[in-house]
């Protein structure tokens, strides 16, 4: 059985109109990850700024104490001249 144009031409507005709403929906839930993910990046600096300068001033606290444990080390060696 041959269907008429007017009937073929009805089922692919129908399957346009469902496809169209599938994307529709992914574009919303592809926005709202967007959304989420800009949401995250802003929180995660604030939270992550104070401790990325807590472990930088622990680390020049480190190279301080070690500087000066090399300093009192190099004052405690007697020099050694060489020939």
């Amino acid at each position: 059985m041959i269907r008429s144009r007017r009937e073929s031409s009805m089922s692919d507005v129908e399957s346009a109109k469902y496809w169209l709403s599938w994307i529709e929906f992914g574009s919303t839930i592809a926005l709202l990850l967007v959304a989420l993910g800009v949401g995250f990046e802003f929180v995660a600096d604030r939270v992550a700024t104070p401790l990325r300068r807590k472990i930088e001033m622990a680390r020049e606290a480190d190279i301080s104490q070690a500087n000066a444990r090399a300093k009192k080390l190099n004052e405690m060696r007697p020099l050694r001249i060489l020939n």
